[in-house]
């Protein structure tokens, strides 16, 4: 029989249908699967003592748990991954269901300065979750960086806006760095970088910086990692939250402690922000786990990007750990794309009106 290695433990092809079998029937339900559920699926190809046996295994491999010994399996934050990585098949949207997104797209354009808040409330419509859109905000210019010898082996980058606000970084080089490249680190970053507000610092701007660094302080390129974290903390971002207390439609919410858990993300704006730029560029699907940002137990959060000219906003949409992936990933993509489109069209339509109106 075919296998796969996962993790340095191999998978067979049997397996890995159990898994997703199971995987989706505890979506559907949200109860333990037990291999009585999972045979209605095989009846004649696996007997109910083959399917406690693999399952026994899968629960071995990390990929299952037993919430009680007389219940069935349900999927770990591994076996969910796995699922996402392996085995599941994204739904096709049908025509009406394109047709309901283009709609909720055009009566957004209505009133394109709520966008962000109705962005929100369209997304939580349209999966059934709580949804929250992230965006950058003009802020104020940095006035200026300065990079300092703190101690042996140390040195302290610091970034200060025009409002006083003062982001330190302490990087750890692996051999002194001398007052003369600092000085000449800070020169450079002066001279590229300040007078720019955050959201205006853009990647070739980084890269001036970076080749002049080479050629004069090379030594200091290690700050680089830095600068661009402390320029990241000093932007400033609108959180529009759509469909607060959707979430608590799913069972798993019930218990009022996770409630409250969820509810106090929802105000730490500062918290979600680093949730929702550390995730990866692209439409993507992380199992959170981090219990100083979600409740313990973890949370799903799908995630997309989407541009306002040349600022990126980004979308996520929190749920429990088995939502409906399948479902929501598709939906999500082909509304962030025509909400992509529909942006584009009204900047090139209003630029060009302007233009035309400076040509007559």
């Amino acid at each position: 029989m075919p296998k796969s290695e996962v993790n340095g433990l191999e998978l067979s092809e049997r397996k890995k249908r159990l898994l997703k079998t199971v995987i989706e029937q505890y979506i559907a339900t949200g109860e333990p699967v037990g291999s009585k559920n999972v045979q209605a699926v095989f009846p004649e190809e696996l007997s109910s003592a083959t399917i406690r046996n693999e399952m026994s295994e899968l629960s071995e491999m990390g990929f299952l748990t037993q919430p009680h010994t007389s219940a069935g399996r349900v999927p770990s934050v591994e076996g969910y991954r796995y699922f996402l990585r392996n085995l599941m098949l994204p739904d096709v949207l049908k025509s009406d269901e394109k047709k309901k997104i283009d709609t909720m797209v055009r009566e957004l354009t209505t009133d394109m300065s709520s966008l962000p808040k109705r962005f929100a409330t369209a997304a939580s419509e349209l999966t059934g979750c709580t949804a929250v859109n992230v965006t950058p905000v003009k802020t104020a210019p940095i006035s200026h960086f300065e990079a300092v010898a703190a101690a042996k082996n140390l040195t302290a980058l610091l970034a200060v806006n025009s409002a006083g606000t003062v982001k330190t970084k302490i990087v750890m080089n692996l051999s002194d760095i001398s007052a003369e490249s600092a000085a000449v680190f800070t020169r450079i970053l002066n001279t590229h970088l300040s007078l720019s507000s955050p959201e205006e610092i853009r990647p070739e701007m980084y890269i001036t910086v970076e080749k002049e660094v080479r050629k004069y302080c090379p030594e200091m390129m290690i700050m680089m990692p830095a600068v661009k974290e402390a320029v990241k903390e000093l932007m400033g971002y609108d959180i529009s939250v759509g469909g607060e207390t959707k979430i608590f439609s799913y069972p798993e919410f019930s218990d009022v402690s996770k409630a409250k858990a969820f509810l106090n993300l929802l105000n730490e704006e500062e918290k979600i922000t680093r949730l929702a730029l550390d995730l990866p560029d692209g439409i993507n699907i992380d199992i959170v786990t981090n219990s100083a940002l979600l409740p313990p137990e973890g949370m799903s959060v799908i995630s997309t990007a989407y541009k306002v000219g040349e600022l990126t906003s980004v979308l996520c949409v929190f749920g429990p750990k088995r939502m409906n992936y399948a479902d929501i990933k598709p939906k999500l993509g082909y509304f962030t794309n025509a909400v992509n489109d529909m942006i584009t069209r009204s900047f090139f339509e209003e630029n060009g009106s302007e233009q035309k109106k400076l040509e007559m």
